[in-house]
């Protein structure tokens, strides 16, 4: 059974402006990466989380995109939510790679609110799973092989 993903819960909310502001900043540089020369991958603890479970994944994920759904993550729980929302978004639009205008594709009307992350977080309990959490078993992250 596939487990559900950001995507699935509802309840959305606009940007602040600070986040809209590196949003656009983190756009330009997928649009034209000499923006982003020298950019590099960050210590911030909840991004470490989203990039390790991304390369155990083998999603590919642009790094401007990372970075600006780190800054969303209040949790490393909610950084392992983001890396299993876009896997999700690669297998929902079948393509290999994703980037802001992917995660603009699925969240058009902002993104979720805490209500909605929550929610997510409680869907993916599990007792069965190693320390209680299904998106913690990466045996649940075979989106593309669950037909």
């Amino acid at each position: 059974m596939k487990l559900k993903s950001l995507i699935d819960f509802e309840g959305r909310q606009q940007m602040t402006r600070d986040q809209t502001k590196l949003f656009l900043q983190c756009f330009m540089i997928e649009r034209n990466p000499e923006r982003g020369e020298g950019l590099e991958e960050p210590d911030h603890f909840c991004f470490q989380v989203m990039s390790k479970r991304l390369q155990a994944s083998g999603q590919k994920v642009q790094l401007p995109t990372m970075l600006f759904l780190a800054s969303l993550c209040q949790t490393p729980g909610d950084a392992v939510m983001w890396a299993y929302t876009l896997c999700d978004i690669a297998e929902r639009l079948n393509v290999e790679f994703v980037g802001l205008h992917e995660l603009t594709q699925m969240f058009p009307d902002g993104f979720p609110t805490d209500t909605a992350r929550l929610a997510c977080w409680d869907a993916q309990k599990d007792s069965n799973a190693p320390i209680g959490n299904a998106m913690d078993d990466m045996t649940s992250w075979r989106l593309r092989n669950d037909g």
